[in-house]
């Protein structure tokens, strides 16, 4: 079987839970999109009157308004092609904010690297080895978390209590995940389910990043 027999095969298994107009697959979980449009607004105001050098901070509102592109087209419009839309801007911003993240913590760029190419060949692994879905919740996404919180402890032991700004977006990520497990119980009564709870608390765990690597960089640049 071929990786892309293996997507489909995931992709079958997705059930999604609003169907009501027609050729519009999910229009209020779509709907809900905005928030990623409002989160990349705030985010671009935030770096806009922050004194800061690294242009790739920039960068990340791009992302976070792209994860509401892709996202929205995927709940417009149900199919395989446009859940690869939704996907890869959500591990492009991933791996972007990990491996800027790695670059401001360490002057060694393999270590950034190296790191941010172990958690997308863990998610590759992922998709071949194990279920695509436990409690309602992606594995892909259980699998971002707990790596996080392995290299949030890591991060801590190695540079001390300023990784502990990063705990907020662990928190709202943690949020987002359990709601995600209230969408399977959700579903069947309210027909809508609660994905849109899921886009509202990603989109503000994709701001708080930017907060964090934001305060991280002035850090750094303080005599």
């Amino acid at each position: 079987m071929n990786i892309w027999q293996l997507y489909l095969n995931t992709y079958s298994q997705i059930h999604n839970c609003e169907k009501t107009l027609g050729y519009i697959s999910e229009p209020i979980t779509a709907l809900s999109n905005v928030a990623f449009f409002i989160s990349a607004y705030f985010a671009f105001l935030l770096l806009k009157n922050s004194i800061i050098t690294d242009p790739r901070l920039k960068i990340l509102p791009f992302l976070i308004g792209l994860i509401g592109v892709g996202s929205g087209l995927y709940h417009t419009f149900n199919n395989p092609y446009t859940l690869i839309i939704d996907l890869l801007p959500i591990y492009f911003f991933i791996i972007f904010s990990l491996f800027t993240l790695l670059r401001k913590i360490f002057e060694n760029i393999l270590i950034a690297y190296s790191l941010s190419s172990t958690l997308v060949l863990i998610q590759l692994l992922s998709l071949i080895n194990l279920p695509q879905d436990l409690i309602g919740i992606p594995t892909h996404h259980i699998i971002n978390f707990s790596f996080f919180v392995l290299l949030f402890y890591w991060l801590y032991r190695r540079v001390g209590k300023i990784i502990l700004q990063i705990l907020p977006v662990l928190f709202v990520y943690a949020l987002a995940l359990l709601s995600r497990t209230a969408d399977s119980f959700l579903c069947p009564v309210t027909k809508v389910g609660a994905h849109s709870l899921w886009h509202i608390l990603v989109a503000i765990a994709a701001y708080l990043t930017v907060v964090f690597l934001m305060k991280l960089e002035v850090s750094k640049t303080k005599p």
